[in-house]
């Protein structure tokens, strides 16, 4: 009786782990894209980051994020399922801009963008508008029409291996020209 009790519960045991086992391997096999919304605007843009192809005036691009484009330029976002193969890396899922009549862009990658504007000899920690870029340099699309200033401002190097500056770059928002204006009142009085 004893040996027909621990066989149930070995048996047991192996129905979980192999239930447990099929469950993860289902959760793994998920499609992280799969959650990319049928209908973006060009407000929600800053959301869609690293998951998908972005074509841009017939140029495609790798899965970089839109933080730099200024979404009031962008007429019309569609987005396309299937395999697009950019490179070495395919995405299933692909999102083109078309802009503004007359608009033209100037696309660059940030860490190309400041291979061209930043002398600092060092590690570069990345503000956009005020929030913290948590992502490599060459992932994040920049217009450089889009930029209304940056600075660079070093860090106190206490602790730190290496030089540090945070690069804070600026873009053409309501929200920035009234702090420029702002500023140039209080350099005035």
């Amino acid at each position: 009786m004893r040996v027909f009790q621990t066989l149930g519960i070995l048996g047991m045991m192996a129905l979980g782990l192999t239930s447990t086992t099929i469950l993860a391997q289902q959760k793994q096999k998920t499609d992280l894209s799969a959650a990319m919304p049928s209908q973006v605007k060009a407000k929600d843009l800053d959301k869609l980051t690293y998951t998908y192809a972005i074509e841009v005036e017939n140029k495609l691009y790798s899965g970089y994020s839109l933080l730099g484009i200024n979404p009031k330029s962008i007429e019309e976002v569609k987005t396309d399922t299937g395999l697009f193969q950019v490179g070495m890396m395919s995405f299933d899922k692909k999102v083109t801009l078309t802009f503004k009549g007359g608009y033209k862009s100037d696309l660059v990658v940030l860490d190309q963008w400041t291979k061209g504007n930043i002398s600092f000899k060092g590690n570069l920690i990345y503000m956009i508008d005020g929030v913290i870029v948590n992502a490599s340099a060459s992932t994040i699309l920049l217009d450089k029409h889009y930029i209304v200033d940056y600075t660079v401002i070093p860090l106190d190097q206490v602790g730190l291996d290496q030089a540090t500056a945070v690069v804070q770059l600026r873009m053409k928002s309501a929200a920035n020209f009234k702090a420029i204006a702002g500023e140039k009142k209080k350099k005035r009085e």
